[in-house]
């Protein structure tokens, strides 16, 4: 079975202005759809649903080259939510990537 990730858009790092970051995104993808820059203010966003691991690699350096937090949740297997309390439980699957400095 291919691997199979929901990308989820956490917010600027620490230190990273909001409009700055949002700027940065626009760069990188284009014009966002206002659901997604309100949805920063309010908690993590998914950006990308059942991606292959290659394009979920590319929008996680993407977004961290800009000064933004990524989380990439392995969905795969179809299990139930089990993203940890920290990050929060925002997605289907487990979540792949570690803390973000």
């Amino acid at each position: 079975m291919a691997l199979r990730f929901d990308v989820y858009l956490l917010g600027p790092e620490e230190g990273i202005e909001e409009d700055q970051f949002v700027k940065g995104l626009e760069l990188v993808f284009g014009s966002l759809p206002s659901a997604v820059v309100e949805g920063l203010r309010q908690g993590p966003v998914k950006i990308k649903s059942r991606c292959g691991l290659e394009l979920a690699q590319r929008y996680l350096e993407s977004i961290r080259r800009i000064g933004g937090r990524v989380d990439l949740v392995d969905i795969s297997d179809g299990t139930a939510p089990t993203a940890p309390s920290s990050v929060g439980s925002y997605g289907r699957g487990r979540q792949v990537t570690g803390p973000q400095k």
